[in-house]
């Protein structure tokens, strides 16, 4: 969560809005890729269920943020400052929506497996704390 917060104090919030659509997007590829292949790989190919699927393309989904943000910090050599980079903050902004998708998902699956009957509050509840923890953020101005 510490990367999270560091990411976010990084982040110039106006750049980031600016470049929302195409971070969404690049979030939603990031997001969709894994779990399709994922599924499409271990539902039919190895006989896992489509719940296990789930769980392994979700897992594929996060740590994204972690290896963009210790990129950015590292000392490459580079005479660019990739912190201030217009493509960093697309990166880091698409990095974040999907590694939050994906904890989102990790909060999900094991309530739906364990569950004997699927209560709608605990899908919903993760969705909508993560909405509007982002809200909040950014109507206070990052």
């Amino acid at each position: 969560m510490c990367y999270f917060v560091s990411g976010g104090l990084n982040t110039d919030v106006e750049q980031s809005l600016k470049s929302i659509i195409v971070s969404i997007g690049i979030a939603i590829t990031g997001a969709a890729l894994p779990l399709g292949i994922s599924i499409l790989f271990l539902v039919p190919g190895l006989n896992y269920s489509l719940l296990q699927g789930l769980a392994a393309g979700a897992s594929m989904c996060s740590g994204t943020t972690f290896s963009i943000l210790s990129g950015a910090n590292a000392d490459c050599g580079w005479k660019v400052n990739l912190i201030k980079m217009r493509v960093r903050i697309i990166l880091l902004s698409a990095a974040i929506i999907d590694d939050v998708v994906g904890l989102i998902m990790a909060t999900i699956i094991p309530e739906v497996i364990n569950a004997q009957h699927v209560d709608w509050v605990l899908i919903i509840q993760p969705i909508l704390a993560a909405v509007a923890m982002s809200t909040i953020y950014v109507e206070m101005g990052g």
